[in-house]
């Protein structure tokens, strides 16, 4: 099995690249016309116009903006690895720093709160101040307070303690990026597209690598390299910051900001905001649950129990291959917007959601290697049609107060993940949480349903 997930893996590694290298050259084949529209039936049954193909080029001449492009990537990489390494760290910490593993996990719960709830501030404080200031604040602080949980003290109740500041820390620095970098990306005119595309490349590999990294460098180093190698990456990221990279004070805009929502949109935006709330749950149930859950079920792939290191490396890797599963699926997911509509392709990515969740609990090894990579895929894929579909229902001068909501909702909500693993580490074991996963991805699959069925609102867009 884990010779196949392998093979399989090199072969999606291959796929991505060919995608990558050929998307260049069908923008140049589209020209002015963009990618193929659908047809006029399928516009008639109110599947909206597919989403515009973009390339991983950025126009010529814009050296600076590559520059700055690289280093918003390597601080989309940073903010999520910073996040996921406890997860596989608190495998191997002493009971200084809780008796059970669910108890070293539940510290955790302070930085993922964090994460989501003040990005909404750090967004606000960016549009008055401008973004510049704001980033080299992201990387400086959580470099610092990635060293400051490197160095928490071995002695009952005061390591605990310190952790659980330093990981809070992290969380209140991470929560800087994705509001401030995504407004300077958006900020780019025609190149945002592909550089929204690429940062989140970035992204996916720092979760993707979290599980992996962190597992190798425990093994040679012990787990408190597994905080303080990160630290120093992102010393060195603060110190190549490029100048001029952020924006000036915003102005907040004006138009359209009294006008009525339709009836129909306030329909799909509640339908949207179930959506985001449940699958925020189900994301960072799954990622933050997944080396836990492996190590549970090391036998079914081979690993000695009493070889932690090799144990450890198993499950890393397993998880860095099911998370790249996942970001490879996004790229399905961006051929399949050039054809129908995001709202017709919520549904199968929940119900793939829900297998993947049933498969998970199950004994057998086929059945849960196959349940890891059909959860992570729709886990993936549902990040990007969300955003998709959101695009089509909100109007442009609802636009951003909506998606504000809608990351709110999903950031907030995917803090309850945090001590809800740690309960189920202590009461039964990380089994249940492919159960919980099932029973949310329910609601998130009624939900998507819904919104194939009410497609029409779309037209509103």
């Amino acid at each position: 099995m884990f010779a196949a997930m392998a093979r399989l893996l090199a072969l999606n590694g291959v796929a991505v690249a060919q995608e990558i290298l050929r998307r260049p050259a069908e923008g140049a084949a589209h020209g002015a016309g963009g990618p193929r529209r659908l047809s006029t039936r399928a516009r008639s049954k109110g599947i909206l116009q597919p989403m515009t193909a973009t390339t991983l080029d950025l126009p010529t001449g814009q050296s600076n903006r590559r520059t700055q492009l690289r280093w918003l990537g390597g601080g989309h990489f940073i903010a999520h690895f910073s996040m996921l390494i406890f997860a596989t760290a608190a495998l191997e910490m002493g009971p200084e720093y809780g008796a059970t593993y669910g108890a070293r996990l539940a510290l955790a719960t302070g930085g993922f709160i964090a994460f989501g709830a003040l990005a909404v501030a750090w967004g606000w404080l960016a549009d008055r101040r401008g973004a510049e200031g704001l980033l080299k604040l992201f990387a400086w602080g959580v470099a610092a307070t990635l060293a400051l949980a490197a160095f928490a003290p071995a002695t009952p109740g005061l390591g605990a303690v310190w952790l659980a500041v330093a990981l809070t820390g992290i969380g209140i620095a991470g929560a800087i990026y994705h509001p401030v970098a995504n407004s300077v990306i958006a900020g780019w005119g025609q190149a945002s597209g592909s550089a929204f595309a690429l940062n989140g490349v970035f992204g996916n590999v720092g979760i993707a690598m979290a599980p992996l990294a962190a597992a190798g460098l425990i093994a040679l180093l012990g787990w408190r390299a597994a905080f303080f190698i990160p630290a120093i990456a992102a010393v060195i990221l603060a110190l190549s910051q490029p100048r001029g990279l952020g924006f000036g004070v915003h102005a907040a805009a004006e138009a359209g900001s009294t006008a009525a929502v339709p009836g129909a949109i306030r329909i799909a935006l509640i339908v949207l905001s179930i959506l985001a709330a449940v699958d925020g749950v189900i994301f960072n149930l799954a990622t933050i649950a997944l080396p836990k859950l492996l190590s549970e079920r090391g036998a079914m792939f081979g690993a000695d129990p009493q070889a932690t290191a090799a144990s450890l490396g198993t499950i890393g890797l397993i998880g860095s291959i099911v998370t790249l599963f996942g970001a490879g699926a996004q790229i399905l997911v961006g051929r399949l917007l050039a054809r129908w509509s995001a709202l017709a392709l919520l549904a199968p990515a929940a119900a793939m959601q829900v297998l993947g969740g049933l498969l998970m609990a199950t004994d057998s090894l086929y059945g849960f290697g196959a349940g890891l990579l059909l959860l992570f895929m729709a886990i993936f894929a549902l990040a990007t049609l969300g955003d998709a579909a959101a695009a089509l229902v909100l109007p442009p001068a609802f636009r951003g107060r909506g998606y504000a909501w809608l990351y709110l909702l999903s950031f907030l909500s995917g803090a309850v993940a945090a001590p809800l693993a740690a309960y189920l580490a202590d009461h039964g074991g990380m089994v249940g949480a492919a159960g919980f996963i099932f029973g949310f991805g329910l609601i998130s699959l009624v939900g998507a349903v819904f919104l194939a069925w009410r497609r029409r609102l779309t037209s509103l867009a």
